[in-house]
């Protein structure tokens, strides 16, 4: 019975938790330091990605609380580099090198 209970609150705490998320919205700018200086970018320039692009886990949480943490996830600046440079370099008008994006 204890057992039912627990996992009857466990999956209310959940979908709340999803639900809460999904309503709040998104900071205006995001800003990501590194040693080679800040990169900051707003929400708005990103919106005609899908958001499951950045955000796959399906979660709003900082990409730091698993990237370069959890062996099984690749380092930030690896994960960064590859779908942002990426992007970028095939885009005609996203910035395209180091310090265009990386500010001191």
């Amino acid at each position: 019975m204890k057992v039912v209970l627990y996992s009857i609150l466990f999956s209310i705490m959940v979908i709340t938790s999803a639900y809460a998320s999904a309503l709040s919205p998104p900071p205006e700018t995001v800003a990501l330091q590194n040693k080679m200086g800040t990169v900051t970018f707003t929400h708005q320039s990103h919106q005609q990605l899908a958001c499951q692009l950045c955000h796959h886990t399906g979660n709003s949480e900082k990409c730091s609380s698993c990237h370069g943490v959890l062996t099984e996830a690749p380092p930030s600046k690896n994960m960064f580099h590859a779908l942002c440079k990426d992007c970028h370099s095939k885009s005609k008008v996203a910035p395209g090198k180091c310090k265009d994006c990386h500010v001191k």
